[in-house]
């Protein structure tokens, strides 16, 4: 949406839960690890939400969606916020220590 381009959304079962059903075959088809997200882009499919980032930017550079810049700081910085869990209660904590001087540089 933020780049302004057509795409269809299709549900994905994750089985996260064992009453869930499988992913769909179509989907194994398409993704064979089964990874989500996955987008098609043109005739390759990417799977990951980083790369799928840095896929689009790189095919549909504008409206940019990362900073400008050194594109291997811009890169860095997008790997290091998978170093953060936002997914408890002790939202946006470091939990790789080690890497925290790097984070603020």
């Amino acid at each position: 949406e933020a780049k302004g381009l057509r795409y269809t959304t299709e549900r994905i079962h994750l089985r996260g839960d064992p009453a869930e059903p499988q992913k769909q075959s179509w989907y194994k088809k398409m993704v064979p690890s089964g990874a989500v997200p996955a987008v098609r882009i043109r005739d390759e499919v990417v799977c990951e939400s980083l790369d799928i980032l840095f896929r689009l930017e790189r095919e549909f550079p504008e409206p940019a969606l990362l900073p400008e810049g050194d594109a291997d700081h811009v890169r860095k910085l997008c790997r290091r916020s998978l170093d953060f869990n936002t997914d408890d209660s002790d939202w946006l904590h470091n939990t790789e220590p080690r890497h925290e001087a790097e984070l603020r540089e």
